[in-house]
């Protein structure tokens, strides 16, 4: 049998990309302390709405965008290390290894072992780890897999630089809504995230004289461009960085933990 220190590696990597979106996180919050995003009200000549929103100045830090990929490609590579780490910590080296990604859970056996050359590709010994990891989409059939790491993963390996924009959750609705006047028409914003090219953010918008009571709380994160895998693009970006490091990081302990069984046979 190989040692544990095989680990070393990879888990060096975990530390690397949770530092690197540690920094992302700082540089977010120091931006927007130095933000008013108390709400402004505003005629639009074009349209003659009134709009209730709020703007941001920018420019974004570009930093928050390279640490954020950063984040993203080295947990991508810790994956890769942490097969090739379990490998060698259960003494069966094996070179050219990557982690067995699948869009589908019956796609994993042929990442496995190979029918053609008879002979496995990964140790057995390791199977029921990665089995139990279930790196594909989930299925509403199984109700196995895990779509969000999946996704992290491909948008990992599509580019070296993540898209990224800021994103508001408007936290404002009819019921948090009094108006003193004439209002003909009422418009809402129905998405659960609000994206802005220019960084200013509508909430509402009426036509007719008005003044409005209003309780207004929004919530800014870091998102990822629309063009990101599945759903991605509707989730805050920090938050799924953080669940995909931490599934590395159950991943390089799972593997860790059948190295110590397979020492004690």
């Amino acid at each position: 049998m190989g040692d544990l220190s095989a680990f070393i590696r990879p888990q060096k990597s975990i530390e690397r990309a949770k530092q690197a979106l540690y920094n992302a996180k700082k540089t977010f919050f120091e931006f927007m302390d130095g933000q008013n995003i108390e709400p402004i009200q505003v005629f639009d000549q074009k349209t003659g709405y009134y709009c209730l929103k709020t703007v941001i100045t920018g420019p974004v830090p570009d930093n928050i965008e390279a640490q954020i990929s950063s984040a993203v490609t080295t947990t991508r590579h810790a994956f890769d290390q942490i097969i090739f780490s379990a490998c060698e910590a259960i003494g069966k080296p094996t070179k050219g290894l990557y982690y067995p990604w699948v869009d589908e859970e019956r796609l994993l056996a042929a990442k496995l072992f190979s029918n053609k050359q008879n002979k496995e590709i990964i140790p057995a010994d390791l199977w029921d780890v990665i089995r139990a990891q279930e790196p594909y989409p989930h299925s509403d059939d199984t109700q196995r897999g895990n779509t969000l790491i999946r996704n992290m993963a491909i948008l990992a390996n599509r580019k070296h630089t993540v898209g990224i924009e800021i994103g508001c959750f408007p936290a404002i609705n009819k019921t948090e809504i009094e108006a003193h006047g004439y209002v003909k028409e009422m418009i809402f914003g129905t998405e659960m995230i609000i994206r802005s090219e220019n960084l200013e953010f509508e909430f509402l918008r009426w036509k007719g004289q008005s003044k409005f009571n209003y309780r207004f709380s929004p919530i800014f994160h870091i998102i990822f461009n629309q063009d990101a895998p599945g759903d991605l693009g509707e989730r805050t970006a920090m938050l799924c960085v953080q669940r995909f490091i931490e599934a590395a990081q159950k991943a390089i302990d799972d593997f860790r933990q059948r190295a110590k069984e397979l020492a004690a046979i």
